[in-house]
């Protein structure tokens, strides 16, 4: 989803509509015998490098209030907030 960083109604909005669609997926899932691990959902704001970072202070998963990352890690890679990504390996 997209909004204007410097549009507050235009943040809330998109707020609404990204929780209401975590609230659709956890329904999903609990109606196919699975469970969203509040504890592990991250939550990335990104944009481009040479505008502003959009104030999005946090947005509710269940009964947790998960706080924007400047990185967030997805199957091998992170990404972080300006598109950037690196992959990373783990050794055992």
């Amino acid at each position: 989803m997209t909004f204007k960083s410097d549009d507050l109604e235009d943040l809330e909005i998109a707020r609404g509509t990204l929780e209401q669609c975590i609230v659709d997926v956890n329904n999903w899932m609990l109606q196919n015998n699975l469970k969203l691990n509040q504890d592990k959902s991250e939550l990335i704001v990104m944009h481009a490098k040479h505008r502003l970072k959009p104030s999005l202070e946090s947005i509710q998963v269940g009964e947790s209030s998960i706080v924007p990352s400047d990185s967030a890690r997805n199957i091998g890679v992170i990404f972080d907030s300006v598109f950037e990504r690196q992959e990373f390996t783990l050794y055992k």
